[in-house]
């Protein structure tokens, strides 16, 4: 059996979300959202990861590769929408996954940043670290940030 690409697994990621944000958007309407916070949707490339922030659930998700140039001015996008969640809302809970399939150094460090930010000023955060079956490097780098931010990951395999 075939595996799927990279891309095919973002596109079904934000296909799905895409079902999810219309039919959240229909609930809106009956009960609008009090917050007025946009949602965050950056699009994978080659380079980049699939980013997903629904503001109104408190749910930040990361799917695919991250090695963009710039690691610190693509990550800058999602700590300011980070940043504004967290003075807009109670920040009782946010819910953070992680799947990727790559991390270079810097984008690991600006992600590191963005989950010690959300662990200092978020109530309640839970954190899901997602890692290909065989891929003991990417499990590894889950474990280091648990340690290295004092909190538990929940670890799960997830197929690319």
């Amino acid at each position: 059996m075939k595996k799927p690409s990279s891309a095919t697994s973002c596109k079904v990621f934000f296909n799905v979300c895409n079902l999810y944000l219309n039919f959240s958007y229909i609930r809106e309407i009956v009960k609008p959202n009090l917050n007025n916070m946009e949602n965050l949707i950056i699009e994978s490339t080659n380079g980049t990861p699939a980013v997903l922030f629904l503001t109104e659930k408190g749910i930040l998700k990361f799917a695919g590769k991250s090695l963009p140039e710039d690691a610190v001015g693509f990550y800058q996008k999602v700590e300011m929408a980070l940043n504004d969640y967290i003075v807009n809302n109670e920040c009782d809970l946010l819910h953070i996954t992680c799947e990727f399939e790559y991390i270079n150094t810097s984008s690991s460090k600006a992600l590191f940043n963005i989950l010690k930010k959300a662990i200092e000023r978020v109530d309640n955060v839970s954190i899901v670290w997602g890692y290909e079956e065989e891929d003991e490097d990417m499990l590894e780098q889950g474990e280091d940030f648990a340690d290295a931010l004092g909190v538990e990951f929940e670890f799960k395999i997830f197929i690319c």
